[in-house]
Formats: structure tokens, sequence, C-alpha cells
């Protein structure tokens, strides 16, 4: 069940890096294969994604149906691009199309071929590995602050799945090659697979009242969500009664906040306030505040949101989708 923008349950509004499918371990990684390069095939800045098509066609037309391929067209993006300081979007652009500089079409390109295998056909391998991914997938303000926009790269290694490479994950086997459709964080099936939820009913917490134990468990080598600085999940709880009315409700909410800096040569610019992402598992009673009326079952739903922008409380979605859902009988 998808829920675009702010359409919910009843009358409630909606106000959850991608994340890697579990299982990745047992899948068999396509080791880059290095090649020498046919005369007519130079690997510059200016060769395009139909350059490197000539000798592989099937790749190519995986990632035109990527998210790589629209990181700079998608709507979603160019509405929050709008509302960065003019000045600030060529920050954006470095990654969203890193081409743009060199190439007239480079903007159309998004994160083309280039971008990942610089090296191709010139002495170096066909993949850069990791260090292709860290490039844009963690990178600190350009005010010379330290304080890093995306972080994916330092959760992936302070997690159980350090060991593993991103491409196992977010690239694996297909057809002999690596899969260039980059799917999990735009694909909520994906997410799914490795979000696991458990529920279960508590009484007597707090102040005596009941509720729910939620336990979250994210099979990923990063933080749920990770990468872009505005994507989140949400946890909405609702008690129902009798008549499927309802009769109390809770949510919590998993992602990053942010605020302007106060004072200093950095006044105004952007930093992070929190960080409640998901690493590993998370876990908490969460109460059912007086009920209405008695309480016959309780439901439950993980969104994965992507924010166009955040001022403050106010939130502009571009969506939310239904992650998991359940319920549990009262």
């Amino acid at each position: 069940m998808s829920v675009r923008a702010r359409a919910l349950v009843g009358a409630m509004l909606v106000a959850v890096s991608a994340a890697a499918a579990p299982g990745c371990r047992d899948r068999a990684a396509v080791a880059p294969v290095a090649g020498e390069a046919p005369a007519r095939v130079a690997a510059t800045a200016t060769a395009t994604a139909a350059t490197c098509a000539g000798c592989h066609a099937a790749i190519a037309e995986e990632w035109r149906a990527s998210f790589h391929r629209t990181a700079f067209s998608d709507a979603t993006f160019q509405e929050s691009l709008a509302l960065e300081e003019t000045g600030e979007r060529a920050f954006c652009t470095r990654c969203h199309a890193p081409a743009a500089t060199a190439r007239r079409d480079g903007v159309a390109a998004g994160v083309d071929c280039v971008a990942c295998h610089a090296g191709a056909h010139a002495g170096g391998s066909e993949s850069a590995g990791a260090s292709a991914c860290a490039s844009c997938h963690e990178f600190a303000f350009d005010d010379g602050r330290a304080d890093l926009v995306q972080k994916t790269v330092s959760e992936h290694a302070a997690s159980m799945y350090a060991a593993v490479g991103c491409a196992e994950c977010h690239m694996p086997a297909r057809d002999g090659h690596m899969d260039h459709r980059f799917v999990s964080g735009h694909a909520p099936a994906q997410i799914a697979r490795a979000v696991h939820v458990e529920v279960a009913r508590e009484r007597g917490g707090r102040g005596g009242k009941d509720g729910v134990r939620v336990a979250i468990r994210v099979d990923a080598g990063h933080a749920f969500p990770t990468g872009d600085m505005f994507r989140r999940a949400r946890l909405l709880v609702f008690a129902e009664g009798a008549g499927g009315q309802i009769v109390a409700d809770a949510e919590r909410t998993f992602g990053r906040t942010w605020g302007g800096v106060r004072g200093g040569e950095h006044a105004g610019r952007r930093e992070q306030r929190s960080d409640t992402r998901i690493r590993g598992t998370w876990s908490e009673l969460v109460e059912l505040e007086a009920p209405a009326a008695p309480i016959v079952r309780v439901r439950w739903m993980l969104f994965y949101e992507r924010v166009i922008a955040m001022r403050g409380p106010h939130v502009d979605l571009a969506s939310s989708d239904t992650i998991v859902e359940g319920e549990l009988a009262w």
C-alpha cells in the first residue's frame, strides 16, 4: 500500500539509503573485469553513457532505468534544489550531475558511467569500488565545517556488515554482471525485506499504563534511513474500538532534524540538531494514552518517507510508502 503526500489512515495526516536486502552475504559478487579498451574508446570526462553502451548494452540499459540516471532530473530533487540558495545549488549538482561542468549534456545524464568508472580502460580497474560510492555518499558541508551531510560510509564501517562491500547488496549479480539499476532506497519492497518489526502487548508500563512493545530490526550495513539528509521513517501505532474508530494513537519518527547555526561565522547555515535513525535494533514501550473507548485491536504501520524540505516542525513530503504493517488483537 502506497500513501502519497499527506494521505494516511482516516483523518490522520502524514506529518520512514536506502536499505540493503537481507542475505546479501550469500550473493555471488561478480568481480569487475579489467580489460584493454578498443582504440576508439577514450575514458575521459567527455565520454558518455552512449560511448560505453557500444560494448556494454545490457548494463547501459539497466543504468537508464536507475535513479542514478535521474539523480538530477528527479522531481523531488528538483523541488528541493529550488528551495536552496542560488550559491548552494552548485554544491548539490556536484553529486547529482557530476559531469555537468565537463559536458553540455552532463545534467541530463545524472550520475553516469564515468562518474564511477573514470579509470576504465585508462590503466586502472574497471570499477573504483567502494571509493566511488564514498565521494557522494559521505561528505561535509562546503563551508569548512567538519559536520557531515551524509554519513553512509562511516555508518557502514561501524556496522556488523563492515566486511561486506556496498556492491554486494546494492549491485547483486545479474546475468553475469553487477546489476546497475541501483535499487533499494527508492524501492519500498526492497527496503521491506531488510526491515523487521515485532509488536507485543505489554501491561503495566510507566504509571501502570498498557501499551505495546515495538522492536524494529534493520539488516543493513548503515543507519535506517541513510543518505539524503531529509529522508526519514515513521512508526504509527493506533488503537481501535469495537466499531473500528481510532481511540488512541502514538507515533515515533526516525531521521535527522536540522536548524540554523546560532551566531559565529556560520550563522544561519544548516546544522544537525538530532539523529534518531535506527542502527541495528530499536525497541521501546509505546504507551497508548487514555483511550476514549475500550480497545479491541491495535494496528501499526512503518512508513518510509521522501521529504522535499523541513522548516522547523513543518514538513513537505514527496511520498510516504508503507514498508511494514500489522495488527494485534487486544
